[in-house]
């Protein structure tokens, strides 16, 4: 495999690996503070969000996955 192969799958991989740590700190906040979220009517907002970044992150994954397995990146 070459280097600019590397460097195509890093380009792709850093920001999936960005979106499932933004869904571990969405998550942690939801838990933290359901609460007073509720009280201001967007615990549902911050859940749906939630539950949105985690499908994108491994909708995602798995075009990853399958690009490397087809010997695109």
């Amino acid at each position: 495999m070459d280097s600019k192969n590397i460097k195509l799958r890093l380009v792709w991989i850093i920001p999936n690996i960005l979106l499932y740590l933004a869904f571990i700190g969405y998550m942690l906040f939801v838990v933290a503070n359901p609460s007073n979220l509720n009280n201001i009517n967007t615990l549902g907002m911050w859940i749906f969000i939630t539950i949105l970044i985690l499908l994108v992150a491994i909708f995602r994954s798995f075009k990853i996955y399958i690009w490397i397995k087809k010997g695109i990146i």
